[in-house]
């Protein structure tokens, strides 16, 4: 794992932590936790057990939901642009006006 990945999970469960109440260790141990249940479920989707997910991906709702963490506006709008990205994209190119050479 590089430097970049570390610093980014640190950043996640340093917020998680803020915004939850809990220990930042307690927040981690969740998410190793959650990583080791899908380990033992061995889904067909490998994605799952691996602990970023939890702390920067898709199962972060998950993780905020067991620590009882009140998500920023701001990381909601996100997390939704980037669920329905082509949409934004569409509709971000849909609206500007055409272009033109003079």
């Amino acid at each position: 794992m590089d430097f970049d990945t570390r610093d980014r999970y640190r950043r996640a469960i340093e917020e998680l932590a803020r915004r939850s109440g809990q220990a930042e260790d307690q927040v981690a141990q969740r998410a190793i936790e959650l990583t080791t249940q899908a380990t033992r479920e061995a889904t067909e989707n490998d994605q799952w057990i691996n602990v970023g997910t939890y702390l920067i991906g898709e199962g972060r709702r998950e993780l905020a939901r067991l620590i009882r963490c009140h998500e920023a506006p701001r990381f909601r709008v996100l997390q939704w642009v980037y669920r329905h990205h082509s949409a934004v994209y569409f509709l971000g190119s849909a609206s500007s006006p055409p272009y033109s050479s003079s």
